[in-house]
């Protein structure tokens, strides 16, 4: 285990502060000053660290988007079948956002605020992972164990609900982060597997 330095636990130290006043105050209602105070320190040594509040912002969307693709990489690699493969990176998925939630509120609602080399950066990242997700649904059509249909945008739909259950989870009530994850998954699989079919109803014209 990598023991770490007092100038990299301190780098921590800022980053963890800085993101849980983000996740409750807002990145533009967050100033250096508090940040600095909770840890006992002058603004100006942040600045040792950090150049600026952007840039901390900026490390830690980076550091949660690099969490959630090293923790799911390994079963895109894997050579699970493709609905098995499909269901174990959305479980994962949902598990870690919601073990990690001020850090993917952050992710969620401050990255506009970055600037925009680090916003496209940022999403071409997630593109990237979508693109992965996509192969995935990809691999099940041609299988036969999973629905036709475009499979970035259903790739989109899926993730956007992995995302989405940071809305309204509350811990410790009912179910399990784990119990959760799995009864996302297993409502959106059966709407993918092409034994159950969810008919799609258009609008009349009329």
């Amino acid at each position: 285990m990598k023991v770490r330095t007092r100038g990299e636990s301190r780098r921590e130290q800022i980053l963890d502060i800085s993101e849980e006043f983000f996740a409750s105050r807002g990145f533009d209602d967050t100033n250096l000053d508090l940040v600095a105070n909770r840890l006992g320190l002058k603004r100006q040594a942040i600045y040792y660290y950090f150049p600026s509040k952007d840039a901390i912002l900026v490390e830690l969307v980076e550091r949660a988007g690099g969490a959630l693709h090293d923790a799911v990489m390994p079963t895109f690699a894997s050579d699970l079948a493709p609905r098995e493969k499909l269901a174990k990176v959305l479980i994962n998925h949902v598990e870690h956002v919601l073990e990690n939630p001020v850090s993917f509120r952050v992710q969620f609602s401050e990255v506009r605020r970055m600037a925009p080399e680090s916003i496209a950066k940022v999403r071409s990242d997630e593109q990237t992972y979508i693109k992965h997700v996509a192969g995935v649904i990809e691999e099940g059509q041609r299988a036969g164990e999973l629905l036709d249909g475009p499979p970035v945008p259903m790739a989109l739909v899926l993730v956007g609900m992995c995302n989405g259950t940071l809305e309204w989870f509350q811990p410790g009530r009912h179910m399990s982060i784990s119990d959760i994850a799995e009864l996302a998954v297993s409502i959106v699989m059966d709407g993918m597997v092409t034994k159950s079919p969810v008919p799609v109803r258009r609008a009349s014209a009329h």
